[in-house]
């Protein structure tokens, strides 16, 4: 009965922050002067988000956050190379676009 209860929960604590996550090629990056340090990640394959229920179109990478430098680098660098990545929100909206939380790049 303990091991139900585990497993229940274990499930529920990964399902309730799912968000915007995606396996794809990236399709765009872009970068503009409105004061932020933001820059907006485009995927090839749209994603379902919190922030849009028609999905979200764009990543948000605040590069004012830890590690969101070395985010942008990986993505950067995926996009050159033209290599799927994984990347995933974080339940944060700016605007109708999610906040990035993570980029896996695997060779």
């Amino acid at each position: 009965m303990k091991m139900l209860i585990f497993l229940l929960l274990f499930t529920v604590c990964f399902n309730v922050g799912a968000s915007g996550t995606v396996k794809t090629k990236i399709k765009s990056l872009w970068v503009n002067d409105l004061g932020a340090e933001v820059v907006y990640l485009e995927p090839e394959i749209p994603f379902d988000s919190v922030c849009n229920s028609n999905g979200s179109k764009y990543f948000i990478i605040f590069l004012d956050r830890k590690n969101m430098k070395e985010a942008y680098s990986m993505a950067l660098a995926a996009y050159m190379s033209d290599k799927e990545v994984n990347v995933g929100g974080k339940n944060e909206c700016s605007g109708t676009n999610e906040v990035l939380r993570y980029i896996y790049l695997k060779k």
